[in-house]
C-alpha cells in the first residue's frame, strides 16, 4: 500500500503496482545506511566524509527512527525484487552493538520475492552476513 495526498489534502491508501517487481537488479548496495540528510551543506551537496571519524558517526540509539525507516526500505526491496541476490549495507557507526542490533532485525525480515538473497551489513570493524533459505536462515 502506498500513501498519497489527494487534492483535498487528505491521505489515502492505494494499491500501486511497483516497478521493482520487474527490476533486473541483482546486487543492491546502500552506502550510507543510518545517515540522515543533515550531512549536507546548504547547496544540498554531501559533506566530505573521506576520513572516517568515529565522532562523526551516529549510534543506532541516537538515530532511532531513521534506522528503522531504512530497515523498512530494505524489507520492501526483499519483498518486491525477485531477481535480487545480495543486499550490502555500509553502516558508519562507532559501536559494534549497533551493527548487531540492525543485523538481527535484518535477519528476521521476510524474503518474499528474494528467497535466497544474501543480506550483508558492514561497518569499520565488523561485517555480518545472512542468507535465508526455505528451510531457515543460514549464517
Amino acid at each position: 500500500m502506498c500513501k498519497y495526498e489527494n487534492h483535498w489534502g487528505t491521505k489515502k491508501k492505494k494499491n500501486v503496482r511497483t516497478c521493482l517487481s520487474s527490476s533486473l537488479v541483482k546486487v543492491l548496495k546502500i552506502l550510507k545506511f543510518g545517515e540522515t540528510f543533515e550531512d549536507e551543506n546548504e547547496d544540498g551537496l554531501d559533506v566530505d566524509h573521506d576520513d572516517y571519524d568515529d565522532e562523526d558517526a551516529v549510534s543506532c540509539d541516537e538515530v532511532g527512527g531513521v534506522v528503522e525507516e531504512q530497515i523498512e526500505h530494505v524489507k520492501h526491496f526483499l519483498e518486491t525484487m525477485p531477481v535480487l541476490k545480495q543486499v550490502i549495507l555500509y553502516y558508519n557507526t562507532p559501536k559494534d552493538e549497533d551493527v548487531m542490533k540492525v543485523f538481527k532485525k535484518l535477519e528476521k525480515l521476510p524474503r518474499v520475492a528474494s528467497a535466497n538473497c544474501n543480506v550483508q551489513i558492514s561497518s569499520k570493524n565488523l561485517s555480518l552476513s545472512s542468507t535465508s533459505t526455505k528451510r531457515g536462515t543460514l549464517l
